[in-house]
């Protein structure tokens, strides 16, 4: 449309998606406690999966799954 290229935007003929606001559940500290317990021997049919180190960054910082999945080592600083 900026470039008079077509006449109209037919994607405002399309009502937006509605975002459904979800509650946030939070752990309580006797919860946090056991998921390193619950975290025991799963893995599936993978076998081990090192999910002791995520499940501490994600409760430690507070970090959502996107983000955990989009860190790099270029990004710690263990200092």
């Amino acid at each position: 449309m900026r470039l008079e290229i077509v006449s109209r935007n037919v994607a405002h003929t399309v009502p937006s998606p509605k975002v459904e606001a979800a509650e946030v559940t939070i752990l309580t500290a006797d919860q946090i406690a056991e998921v390193p317990t619950n975290l025991e021997g799963y893995g599936g049919r993978y076998g081990f999966l090192p999910l002791h180190s995520i499940a501490a960054l994600a409760i430690g910082t507070g970090m959502r799954r996107g983000e955990i999945c989009g860190l790099s080592w270029g990004a710690v600083d263990l200092n």
